[in-house]
């Protein structure tokens, strides 16, 4: 995790980085045409009266004024605080042409401003007036004075601290997070160590709280699984010793039985085989139970799949009479057709089996939900141990032949189908109303 962290980290000090040397890039590029452009409108139009000044001096030595040209020559040089020179045009200085239809152009197409390293004139720079077009001389005008402002090494500099200070902000800002992040890691090794009952305390102010919360659910679910396991484990190898002493007993038996008692002792060896195959088929149905169900959920009516588990159950029990309410011929809800009715299938036989006259199915609809209710007149289960009832290899006083695994399978087939399940007191005398909940 700090490996981690330092990565990040170097990541957005380069990031920084780049930001800085692009902004001493931008700032170069930006700054030159805008002084340009202060130059041009600051100067160019005195510069412009200037030129037209000793043109009107040398037209007056033209006519007899000798001194005209140079008196006005001084006066030029005494209204600028840089100086100011007659300097002969070079024939590749280029001042530009005019161009038609610009009246800026036009108005300036005699004035020029450079860089003197570019024309052999030092640092800074200068404006040339021409006098006049292929004539020598020209007004030279500079070096012109710097702009007033912050040097571009303090502009600079000051950016660069800006980005440093930001850089250790995101410090730390990125401290308190790397420690939550190492707690979470710390905890995971903990876990992955074996100690299963391993949380993290949730602090005041701590920034990943979902992110601690959905890991101590995940752990929570990790050690609730793991301990499901181990008691299925000992519940499985405590009802499969059952049959296989019964196996290894009758085997003994058989050894010392004569002819005529070794058929009935084959026949106790064939009950306890057909008892242990029935368990290791209720253990793979649970299994498979656990997984999301195979066939896509789809909607169907619920009335069809009841009445023909009736079908399959009145033989079994005659002197049950079951029961379909009237709102279930319009009931349909969405789920897996063989889960619910392997869920149907178990919950009506044990209805019948404990009932006495009568089992009853229900239906009601609430919002997105269809509640489907399976009552009987028993003797109802005892609302202590309800929650246990649905507990593998859980069986509740006389409850004839089986596993304890109907009612485990029933509840995981319920839940895959996003729906659930609980026990109640059934309004038939008292007995006991099984409730599933369905996605409609």
């Amino acid at each position: 995790m700090t490996r981690l962290f330092i990565r990040f980290y170097l990541g957005i000090l380069f990031i920084l980085v780049i930001a800085w040397l692009l902004q001493t890039w931008l700032y170069g590029k930006r700054m030159e045409p805008v002084y340009t452009n202060i130059i041009r409108d600051v100067y160019f139009g005195g510069i412009r009266v200037a030129r037209q000044k000793y043109i009107f001096g040398q037209e007056l030595r033209r006519r007899g004024d000798s001194k005209a040209e140079e008196r006005l020559f001084n006066e030029i040089k005494g209204q600028y605080d840089f100086p100011v020179r007659l300097h002969a045009e070079d024939p590749d200085w280029d001042f530009g042409a005019p161009q038609p239809g610009d009246e800026a152009s036009q108005r300036w197409d005699r004035i020029h401003l450079c860089r003197g390293t570019d024309h052999g004139l030092g640092e800074g720079l200068f404006i040339m007036a021409r006098v006049r077009k292929g004539e020598s001389p020209v007004l030279l005008f500079g070096p012109l004075p710097e702009l007033v402002g912050p040097p571009v090494s303090e502009v600079l500099l000051g950016v660069g601290a800006v980005l440093a200070l930001s850089a250790v902000a995101i410090a730390l800002l990125l401290r308190p997070v790397m420690k939550q992040f190492q707690t979470v890691e710390a905890a995971a090794q903990t876990i992955a160590s074996g100690d299963l009952s391993t949380r993290i305390e949730p602090k005041r102010g701590f920034a990943s709280s979902k992110l601690v919360q959905a890991f101590n659910n995940m752990a929570g679910r990790t050690e609730s699984m793991v301990q499901s396991q181990n008691e299925l484990l000992q519940a499985v190898s405590h009802e499969l010793r059952t049959p296989l002493s019964r196996i290894h007993f009758a085997t003994d038996l058989i050894r010392t039985a004569n002819k005529d008692q070794r058929e009935e002792k084959l026949l106790a060896l064939e009950s306890a085989a057909d008892d242990l195959d029935k368990i290791v088929g209720e253990l793979m149905t649970y299994v498979r139970a656990e997984d999301a169900p195979k066939d896509a959920p789809a909607p169907f009516k619920v009335n069809d799949v009841i009445h023909a588990v009736f079908e399959k159950h009145s033989p079994l029990f005659p002197d049950i009479s079951f029961e379909a309410s009237e709102n279930l011929a319009n009931t349909t809800i969405t789920a897996d057709v063989p889960g619910f009715e392997r869920v149907m299938t178990n919950l009506l036989a044990n209805a019948a089996r404990f009932g006495k006259n009568t089992v009853r199915v229900s239906a009601e609809t609430k919002d997105s939900e269809v509640i489907i209710h399976v009552d009987d007149d028993g003797p109802g289960i005892p609302a202590a141990d309800r929650e246990r009832a649905f507990e593998p290899f859980v069986q509740l006083g006389d409850s004839g032949p089986g596993v304890g695994l109907g009612l485990a399978i029933v509840r995981r087939i319920v839940e895959n189908n996003g729906g659930a399940i609980s026990i109640e007191t059934s309004p038939l005398g008292g007995g006991c109303r099984m409730r599933t909940i369905w996605p409609a």
